[in-house]
């Protein structure tokens, strides 16, 4: 997903139909690999998957209503039990569920893409957590912004920024060639920095 969130961007930059079409036919191809073998989590799963998507349609590279395009997305996060997560990390745990679903309902114009049940059940476990304090800043800061949501229902101040996932901000020039692929300490996220600072 990070490689296709970087085409799109170089594509907005350069208007090469050739970046464009790079980005809808991977977008496609991770589309048409969605499967229930498919874990969870941010790094390689359905929230990462259902994050770029919201991102790409509310920057106005595809278009769609995310409710939609991400409904079966959806589905597959609500069968999860998130009353019995421990993991709070970004790759794979609650922190990663939660950009999810506040860049979501971010994007929801006239109905939710969660159902109350599911709303409820993860509004208590972010209490929980937040609550008891030893989580790391990040983790805490979108716990506060989802339960505040919960409780008010009011508009969401979410950061549409795909560079808050990237992660160091350069790789040596003989490590290109051995770099990994992706958003975070890859080359999708050094090229992605580059366009956008």
């Amino acid at each position: 997903m990070g490689i296709i969130l970087t085409f799109a961007h170089i594509y907005r930059n350069t208007q090469s139909e050739v970046y464009e079409l790079l980005m809808n036919d991977l977008l496609e191809n991770q589309i048409g690999r969605l499967n229930d073998e498919m874990p969870l989590n941010f790094k390689k799963g359905f929230t990462g998957i259902g994050w770029g998507l919201e991102y790409l349609l509310q920057s106005g590279f595809v278009e769609g209503d995310g409710v939609e395009v991400c409904e079966e997305i959806d589905k597959k996060i609500m069968a999860f039990d998130v009353r019995r997560m421990t993991d709070t990390s970004l790759e794979s745990g609650l922190e990663g569920l939660l950009h999810y679903v506040l860049i979501h309902i971010r994007g929801s114009k006239e109905q939710l893409p969660f159902d109350e049940l599911y709303f409820s059940d993860l509004y208590a476990k972010v209490k929980t957590l937040v609550d008891a304090g030893q989580r790391e800043d990040s983790f805490l800061r979108l716990g506060s912004m989802y339960m505040h949501w919960y409780e008010t229902r009011s508009m969401l101040d979410y950061p549409l920024d795909v560079l808050q996932f990237v992660g160091s901000p350069f790789v040596e020039q003989e490590q290109i060639g051995v770099s990994p692929l992706g958003l975070r300490d890859g080359l999708a996220g050094l090229l992605l920095r580059q366009l956008l600072i």
